[in-house]
């Protein structure tokens, strides 16, 4: 299957939201590649219409932040890699928006050499203090009480753990959603083989999401070409677990970032400016 873009969503509530999502992408002729988390209410019925306009991956249980979540997404890679001939695989989520004409997104991908991902500087890395994610022990489970898991997580600070620099270097982190190109990916799936210690570490790690893929980059002949993810999301509120719900009011805003998705919005509460945002992308 020739293509430009791979588009690879996933998603966990709002099958209306997806169904608009797998519209506005439909439109393209580009491949879509769709994993719905196995938990997920009320995408029982729907999921028989999604496969007429992705491919559905068998789905898996996915907790927020989880090993589980990087999982799916290394299964979305792996498939549209295999599946695909495109030159980028795009990640986003259901809760993702268009906002600039498709036919902009296809011409700056197609002449491009840069991986489009949002990285943490080292200075913020360390403010964050990150690096424990990587250096600690963390479980995350859905059917554990949340004060048993805090209390185990106690425990588990105890628990020694190899630094994660001692067998990869420096560790880098930042957002989850990005534009990656076939040649990034064809030596990411290699080098996964050749280094399996490399996802191992990431089990039992919160949040490896943010850091995987960016991590990843680090190692590889492509760590130069990082650019900025072409999704935008306002974490004005550092301190909020999920960034901003985004309205009619922060288009100016997207407008001057150039970025090409938006997230979060919810489509449902302004009608009008999602159509408008669609015809926008549809040219």
């Amino acid at each position: 299957m020739a293509a430009d873009i791979a588009f690879l969503i996933m998603a966990h509530d709002r099958p209306e939201a997806l169904s608009a999502l797998l519209d506005d992408l439909a439109g393209t002729g580009q491949p879509v590649f769709l994993h719905v988390d196995r938990t997920a209410r009320r995408f029982d019925a729907p999921m028989s219409r999604f496969a007429d306009r992705a491919v559905c991956l068998p789905r898996r249980k996915v907790i927020w932040g989880g090993y589980s979540q990087l999982q799916a997404i290394l299964a979305l890679l792996e498939a549209a890699h295999a599946q695909s001939a495109a030159r980028y695989f795009m990640l986003l989520s259901n809760a993702c928006v268009p906002v600039r004409p498709y036919a902009e997104l296809s011409a700056l991908l197609a002449g491009s050499d840069r991986e489009f991902i949002d990285q943490f500087t080292r200075e913020r890395a360390k403010a964050d203090n990150r690096i424990r994610r990587l250096d600690r022990y963390y479980l995350m489970r859905k059917r554990i009480p949340r004060f048993i898991g805090i209390e185990i997580n106690k425990l588990l600070r105890h628990v020694p753990r190899r630094p994660f620099a001692e067998d990869f270097g420096e560790a880098r982190f930042g957002g989850t959603w990005w534009a990656l190109s076939r040649d990034f990916v064809d030596w990411l799936l290699a080098f996964r083989k050749t280094n399996p210690g490399f996802d191992q570490r990431f089990r039992m790690t919160q949040f490896s999401d943010e850091a995987y893929f960016q991590t990843a980059l680090g190692l590889s002949p492509f760590a130069d070409r990082i650019a900025p993810s072409l999704t935008y999301a306002d974490w004005t509120d550092a301190a909020a677990a999920h960034p901003k719900m985004l309205d009619r009011s922060d288009l100016p805003a997207i407008d001057a970032s150039g970025r090409f998705f938006a997230r979060k919005y919810l489509r449902e509460s302004d009608p009008d400016l999602t159509a408008e945002l669609s015809a926008r992308w549809r040219g």
